[in-house]
C-alpha cells in the first residue's frame, strides 16, 4: 500500500474578518456577528423559537432546569449578525412573558406549620449577548 503524498486541504473559515492590513479596493468589512445564550421557560419555547427563525436566524435549543424552584427551562442558543440584535431582543420579549405561580411556604411563629401561599414571578427571558470573532459552517 503506498502513502499518498497529498496534503489534506483545509478549508479557510467561514466569513473571517479581513485583514485590515491588506489595502485591497473594493474590499467591505463583513457583518459582525454574535451569539445569544436566550434561556426561557418551556411554556415560551414554541413560539419564542418560531419566532426567531421567522426573522431567518439559526437556533438550537437545549433542555436544561432551573435552580430557584427546580422549573424546566430550554437555552436557546441563537448566532445573528449584530445589525439584527435589537429585532432578536425585540421578539423575545413579546414573547416570552413574566408570570406569577404560588408557592407554599410556613406560616413562622405559628405552633403547627401553616402553609401559606406565595407569590413569586417567574418566567421572562435571560439573554447573554456575545461578539462571535469567528464561526465555521460545514
Amino acid at each position: 500500500m503506498q502513502a499518498s503524498n497529498s496534503t489534506e486541504e483545509k478549508r479557510p473559515p467561514f466569513r473571517q474578518q479581513p485583514d485590515p492590513s491588506a489595502s485591497q479596493e473594493g474590499v467591505t468589512d463583513l457583518p459582525k456577528h454574535l451569539f445569544m445564550a436566550v434561556v426561557i421557560q418551556t411554556q415560551d419555547e414554541r413560539n419564542t423559537m418560531r419566532a426567531l427563525t421567522g426573522l431567518g436566524l439559526s437556533v438550537i435549543r437545549l433542555p436544561s432546569t432551573g435552580a430557584f424552584l427546580g422549573r424546566r427551562n430550554v437555552t436557546l442558543l441563537v448566532g445573528l449578525p449584530e445589525n439584527r440584535l435589537a429585532d432578536a431582543i425585540k421578539v423575545i420579549g413579546e414573547q416570552c412573558r413574566q408570570r406569577v405561580e404560588y408557592i407554599s411556604t410556613p406560616l413562622e411563629g405559628a405552633p403547627m406549620p401553616i402553609p401559606i401561599a406565595t407569590p413569586i414571578p417567574v418566567g421572562g427571558a435571560t439573554i447573554f449577548a456575545i461578539k462571535a470573532e469567528r464561526f465555521e459552517e460545514f
